[in-house]
């Protein structure tokens, strides 16, 4: 589902409703110095996969980091896109 690579979180789990609170804890009990969220195995995602990211965000700037989303699907993009949290996010530059 996520495993830690040095200070990379490797995502392989859809992320929908069935998964989002699941996926939720268990990034949250490895965000610690983590930079990285790597979403390449994610192959269905819905907005509960875009809520999980920005808890995840959210948490890591409260304690003073940012992650940076890599290889997010397109599904995520349009979502975050229709939401006008792309930015936010870092999907744009």
């Amino acid at each position: 589902m996520i495993a830690r690579r040095a200070d990379r979180l490797h995502v392989s789990a859809p992320m929908r409703m069935s998964s989002a609170r699941t996926l939720l804890e268990a990034g949250l009990a490895q965000l610690e110095g983590a930079r990285t969220v790597d979403l390449a195995d994610v192959a269905a995602a819905d907005s509960s996969g875009l809520a999980v990211l920005i808890a995840w965000q959210r948490q890591a700037r409260m304690r003073g980091a940012c992650l940076a989303f890599v290889n997010v699907p397109d599904s995520l993009k349009a979502l975050a896109a229709l939401y006008g949290l792309d930015v936010a996010l870092g999907f744009v530059p």
